[in-house]
């Protein structure tokens, strides 16, 4: 079985897309169980297509081998070559399943990496103490020094911090993927050292594969895995990486590095998805 690239750039388009609806009201944590299920029975229909794909094309070797022997009737060679067809059309559709199933695999995945994300961004924050602590004094204040000696400007420039990325990350979330690149390389430029940076390098390249711009988003994820590479996108960015060099047909270096992402991080949710896009292929993980 073999995805095409407009399938497999659908299926991805399809997943971001998704994300706009997660943006919307309060229903950001109580969507995972609900998306942890549809993943579980998704991998369960994808088992269960490879199993009747693998056995139609058995019975057609073996009737293939039959039709092959010597002395066979002609009418029964006409018997084998309708049963021939007729199976050949359903594992047709039995792999049309399985594209489908997969693009849904895949939508859900990345689906359910957002939802644990956004439900982290929608956490308050901490209230600050309307009153000083007891036995705490009133530091004064300098004139032409009208800073805050009590911390509280530190607490504004940190949420500039957030305001800067939540601002660029909606963009993300309703398609303006040319004001989130721009939002999130200006919170770049600002904050590199932000605990968030390696989310907002993974977010531009995000942006540039859902523009269609392959070879950019190959380049900003590849920037993920050289600045990040403890971070917990790294498997991300090796598999939507992969995926940007296949789309550009550089396949056999996609799927050397699909193979790298499966040995490196092999328990991740994206090496299950770079082995079934392997596989999809017929190259061996």
């Amino acid at each position: 079985m073999t995805l095409s690239s407009s399938s497999s750039t659908r299926a991805w388009l399809l997943a971001l897309a998704s994300l706009a609806i997660l943006s919307a009201g309060g229903c950001v944590s109580t969507r995972t169980p609900e998306l942890l299920q549809d993943v579980e029975a998704l991998r369960a229909q994808l088992a269960s297509l490879q199993k009747s794909n693998e056995r139609l094309e058995a019975e057609v070797e073996a009737l293939q081998q039959a039709r092959s022997a010597p002395g066979v009737p002609d009418t029964d060679l006409a018997a084998l070559d309708a049963r021939i067809g007729s199976l050949e059309g359903q594992i047709s559709a039995l792999r049309q399943s399985l594209d489908d199933a997969q693009d849904r695999m895949t939508a859900f995945s990345v689906d359910l990496q957002s939802t644990r994300e956004l439900a982290l961004r929608a956490q308050p924050p901490r209230a600050a103490p309307s009153q000083p602590p007891e036995g705490d004094l009133e530091a004064p204040v300098v004139p032409g020094q009208e800073g805050s000696p009590t911390g509280l400007e530190d607490s504004r420039t940190e949420g500039s911090v957030e305001d800067t990325y939540s601002a660029a990350y909606a963009d993300f979330t309703k398609g303006n993927y040319a004001l989130a690149i721009a939002g999130f390389q200006e919170f770049l430029k600002k904050y590199p050292d932000s605990e968030l940076s390696d989310n907002a390098q993974f977010w531009v390249a995000e942006s540039y594969f859902s523009q269609g711009d392959y070879d950019t988003a190959a380049a900003e994820y590849d920037l993920v895995i050289q600045k990040h590479p403890k971070g917990d996108r790294i498997p991300a960015a090796y598999l939507k990486k992969g995926l940007c060099l296949m789309e550009t047909h550089r396949t056999a270096e996609g799927a050397v590095l699909l193979q790298h992402l499966i040995q490196t991080y092999p328990t991740s949710e994206e090496a299950a998805l770079a082995r079934d896009r392997l596989e999809g292929m017929g190259v061996k993980p």
